[in-house]
């Protein structure tokens, strides 16, 4: 008896035993299998989907707010099973009748050897009721656990005996590439919330210590604002991105004078490589109000710097009257993808006109906000005009677009620094910045803002007379 008592002690430590499994941590919003609820029920309604709301299941890996989207309908049975009704197929459902069986069973021997028990104390010294008791308690007990021990078996011989799933097809959810910068990795992710928690990798502990004299460890998170510049992190939304905060940093400078100083105390930083490194992929402090790289086309020297000029205007206005002030610009060289450049301080000043400039009348010019206007040199033939785009917040980075373009001739004076410095902006463009949301503002430049600058890719280098545009002038969808 001693012995057949230790074997089933042994068989249920064997069922009960935790499983660990190893693998890769991956995130329910980087996984392309996952989708909210609203979301599901979207994409399904898409497909004119009866039910629209009920082919989303929740199950791994896609945890918390997330879970798996059918394209099809969930079936509904007539009967519960475990609280269960609705299954997405017929292995499910054999699996939701397995488990709720195995409550039963769990139940009916339970009542067994309580029945025994109460036979073999009331029997009185009889040995053929004492046999019987401890034949049906050892029977439910074996039975007990063969029945709770078949799911590791039949997983041990072949885990689809046990997963029960027929071929199943899922909806996939378009998920973007990281981004670069930690500052646009999007926190909220099909309506779900992303922890505010980037963590350092471990192979740039040391150059945060050699470029800032901080101490950083890889298991404190960083908030999304205070990713420093050019130190790499986790992203919660999977893979890695790197700071660009240069709020409260030393500039990177040789010049002891600026060495010294406090960026976005005593003037603007953006974070880009630097000019005198040899490792462009490095990015550090140096002060500018906008900067960043400008990523070519990648051919021979000539024709892989297709930049002309990048140009940073201010937009004023005195009343409903908008006219575009020149502040700074930066002319592109063969030997460095990147660019800094500088406005004022003061709120207005970049907006205060010359004399003889043609200056607005009637009021002092007041400042909507910042754009660049760059000149790229046309990826058509030779005898054609080079194309000018305007950018803003929005046209930054990987997958960042133009907010107008035209060609050179229509468009001139926003790309050709040589131009007069002020002018009177068409509506048309002035129109889809404003709506657009794309100006950058006073404080956002006091600070120092970093954009790179991606041109190898459409619209720039179509060149605008080869596409089919309403009065040559390209606008962002």
């Amino acid at each position: 008896m001693s012995k057949k008592i230790i074997i089933i002690f042994f068989l249920a430590i064997s069922v009960f035993w935790p499983t660990i499994v190893f693998g890769q941590a991956q995130t329910s919003a980087t996984n392309p299998l996952c989708w909210t609820k609203e979301l599901c029920k979207q994409e399904r309604d898409k497909y004119g989907v009866s039910g629209a709301d009920s082919g989303w299941v929740q199950e791994e890996p896609c945890l918390g707010d997330w879970g798996k989207c059918l394209p099809g309908a969930v079936t509904k049975a007539e009967v519960s099973f475990g609280g269960s009704s609705q299954f997405t197929d017929i292995g499910q459902y054999i699996k939701t009748i397995y488990n709720y069986s195995l409550v039963i069973i769990g139940i009916l021997a339970t009542v067994i050897i309580i029945i025994s028990g109460a036979q073999w104390i009331t029997s009185a010294g009889n040995t053929e009721t004492i046999s019987s008791a401890k034949k049906k308690i050892t029977g439910a007990v074996i039975g007990l656990v063969i029945a709770y021990m078949s799911y590791n078996i039949l997983n041990s011989i072949n885990p689809a005996t046990v997963n029960l799933r027929l071929p199943q097809v899922w909806l996939l959810r378009s998920v973007p590439l990281p981004p670069k910068w930690c500052q646009e990795v999007q926190l909220q992710v099909a309506g779900a919330s992303l922890p505010d928690a980037f963590k350092v990798t471990k192979e740039y502990v040391k150059f945060a210590k050699d470029q800032y004299n901080t101490n950083l460890s890889p298991d404190v998170p960083f908030k999304q604002s205070e990713t420093l510049c050019g130190v790499q992190f986790e992203s919660p939304a999977g893979g890695y991105c790197f700071g660009s905060v240069c709020d409260g940093l030393s500039p990177s400078s040789n010049d002891a004078d600026i060495k010294n100083k406090i960026c976005g105390k005593d003037f603007p930083c953006a974070c880009y490589p630097k000019k005198s490194s040899s490792d462009m992929s490095i990015n550090v402090c140096q002060p500018s109000s906008l900067g960043g790289t400008i990523n070519m086309n990648g051919k021979n020297k000539i024709e892989d710097w297709y930049v002309d000029y990048i140009t940073l205007y201010a937009l004023c206005h005195v009343g409903e009257q908008y006219s575009v002030r020149r502040v700074d610009y930066s002319d592109p060289d063969e030997d460095n993808a990147d660019y800094g450049l500088t406005a004022h301080t003061d709120n207005n000043a970049d907006c205060a006109f010359a004399p003889g400039s043609g200056g607005s009348q009637g009021g002092t010019p007041l400042l909507s906000g910042y754009f660049l206007a760059v000149e790229v040199n046309d990826a058509g033939s030779v005898i054609s005009q080079d194309d000018t785009w305007v950018l803003g917040k929005k046209s930054c980075g990987n997958g960042g677009k133009p907010i107008v373009g035209a060609n050179m001739a229509s468009f001139a004076p926003l790309a050709d620094p040589s131009n007069a410095k002020e002018y009177t902006l068409t509506l048309g463009v002035m129109a889809e910045m404003m709506a657009g949301g794309d100006l950058w503002g006073a404080s956002d430049l006091a600070k120092g803002v970093t954009c790179d600058i991606v041109t190898n890719v459409p619209p720039y280098n179509i060149g605008l007379e080869n596409s089919d545009l309403k009065d040559g002038v390209f606008y962002r969808p």
